[in-house]
């Protein structure tokens, strides 16, 4: 802030010039007061090591899938399709290849944690390949809309969602409490977000081999 401003525009970029004049109380960032929803929402990971076993990828994309929900019920939104993306390591050469990928549709679109990790479980299963090394998955949320537009099916259990609602505001509040994964599905097994590291894309998935 004491800085000459002639040396902050020769030294810093355009961000630390507007932070300077902000300091010196001209306005020139502008307020967003309101959040623009995202159309979709991705949980993501590469793994440390390589995956060949379904029932353990069963246990990641369960965790990814619930972090995915979180965090569309804080945008106060539900989603109409999920899809599981998987991958190999592109960089071992003496491995097979492959990166597939997989969408599960809901009837209704919901933002339930038991949903939408039951949807990404059946998505794994028809994405996955035995034999295969998988390196990276993740799990994607589409056609998100405002919970409060949801058109319920004619055959649409009401009674289930009334609970599902109940049960999710729960475990966010406890969450919230005590700390991320405090409470968790037994899907999840005892996984914990923080072991992976965030760089799949879905980009990385081949177009051909996607069976939605």
């Amino acid at each position: 802030m004491d800085l000459p401003e002639t040396w902050i525009k020769r030294h810093l970029k355009i961000v630390g010039w507007r932070t300077y004049k902000e300091l010196h109380g001209i306005p020139c960032i502008p307020l967003q007061t309101k959040h623009k929803a995202r159309q979709s929402i991705q949980t993501a990971r590469t793994f440390g090591e390589m995956q060949t076993e379904i029932k353990t990828l069963e246990e990641m994309i369960a965790a990814f899938a619930s972090r995915c929900a979180f965090e569309l019920r804080m945008e106060s939104g539900c989603a109409s399709e999920v899809i599981v993306f998987l991958g190999t390591n592109r960089h071992r050469e003496d491995l097979r290849q492959v990166a597939r990928s997989f969408k599960v549709k809901f009837e209704t679109p919901t933002s339930s944690s038991i949903d939408i990790v039951a949807a990404s479980r059946t998505a794994l299963r028809e994405a996955f390949l035995q034999g295969y090394h998988y390196k990276r998955a993740g799990v994607m949320l589409a056609g998100i809309v405002p919970e409060g537009s949801v058109q319920l099916s004619l055959f649409d259990n009401w009674q289930k969602r009334a609970k599902h609602q109940k049960l999710m505001d729960s475990v966010d509040k406890i969450n919230a409490e005590n700390g991320r994964d405090t409470t968790y599905l037994a899907s999840q097994g005892t996984l914990k977000m923080r072991s992976f590291y965030n760089t799949f894309r879905p980009d990385d998935a081949v177009e051909n081999d996607e069976l939605s």
